[in-house]
């Protein structure tokens, strides 16, 4: 018999890469018949909490706060529960009082699970058991777009010989103060190269709000919709992020056949192009490039049973019968 998992998150989805990698997990693990439930944090209490905890043999917590995952492993640790905690972040890119919490929840915790090189080789000094996985889990199916959003991305495409697009969950800045998504010199990139298209995907409505004079070659996508459905009207995808954990969405465009660019602020996957932040020079080198690319799609089928995350749980239920 399966041993009882906990998946610890938010759903349903708001905007963002943790919640869509949460809300496939479960509908992924579902679909393979594992016996699991889901404790949603937007529901927290200290009480619900802990009972979930105790109810459950092996519990995978998702979420963004050093302080939570501190306290979920404690919690773990007293009732001698395996508990996976998977950090979407960089290990390290919070402040000092954060960034010690982290790093203590790694060492607390039964398997610290993270997404990069750089990230495993600070976990692996205070858990041996750190293990690097990737977050990318495929979507099993998607909403078609609405007809008005159709169009205009029809029309986009019919007046430009090369588009990309880009995405954004919310106007965020880093611990510099940078804009994290690099929207902003993406659309004063764009506008001087009317040529070449830009589709940004904002489900959150807050670059539209911020009354930007676009020209007629940027599109903003600014109510909820399928990041997928988008990929038919482009070219290639842009991730011109400032930092960055495992993007779902770079690996969806590979698995798509798009061509990907991507800031090197953190490790990415094999076929991405990567540039540096703030070097617009060396990013139109790029894209001019790949707009004389003749690219012919090749969409990718994965096995979901072979998913790192699905063999990293099967192992897990092994050492326990």
């Amino acid at each position: 018999m399966r041993k009882k998992i906990l998946i610890v998150g938010k759903r349903p989805l708001p905007i963002g890469g943790v919640t869509i990698h949460v809300d496939r997990l479960v509908k992924l693990i579902d679909k393979l018949g594992y016996d699991y439930t889901f404790y949603d944090l937007n529901n927290f209490t200290i009480y619900s909490f802990i009972k979930a905890i105790s109810a459950n043999d092996i519990i995978h917590l998702h979420t963004s706060s050093p302080k939570l995952r501190v306290l979920f492993a404690i919690c773990c640790l007293v009732q001698h529960k395996i508990s996976l905690i998977t950090y979407h972040g960089d290990l390290g890119r919070f402040h000092f009082v954060m960034n010690c919490l982290d790093f203590y929840s790694v060492k607390l915790c039964t398997y610290p699970i993270v997404i990069n090189n750089h990230s495993l080789k600070v976990a692996i000094k205070y858990n041996s058991k750190a293990t690097l996985l990737s977050a990318y889990i495929p979507s099993i199916e998607e909403p078609d777009l609405e007809n008005g959003m159709k169009s205009e991305l029809v029309i986009l495409r019919t007046k430009c010989s090369f588009v990309c697009i880009t995405n954004a969950y919310n106007y965020s800045l880093d611990k510099y103060g940078q804009e994290i998504y690099g929207v902003s010199e993406l659309i004063a990139f764009f506008s001087e190269r009317p040529s070449w298209g830009l589709v940004i995907s904002d489900p959150s409505g807050t670059y539209k709000k911020k009354n930007y004079l676009l020209p007629k070659n940027i599109l903003i996508l600014d109510s909820p919709h399928s990041f997928q459905k988008v990929f038919d009207y482009a070219d290639c995808f842009l991730r011109y992020t400032s930092t960055d954990g495992d993007s779902l969405s770079i690996h969806e465009a590979l698995d798509f056949g798009l061509s990907v660019v991507a800031t090197d602020v953190v490790d990415r996957p094999h076929g991405v192009y990567t540039v540096k932040r703030n070097d617009m020079d060396e990013l139109f080198i790029v894209l001019k490039n790949l707009s004389k690319l003749k690219n012919e799609r090749k969409h990718v089928m994965l096995n979901l049973k072979g998913l790192a995350l699905i063999q990293f749980y099967d192992k897990i239920i092994a050492e326990l019968k």
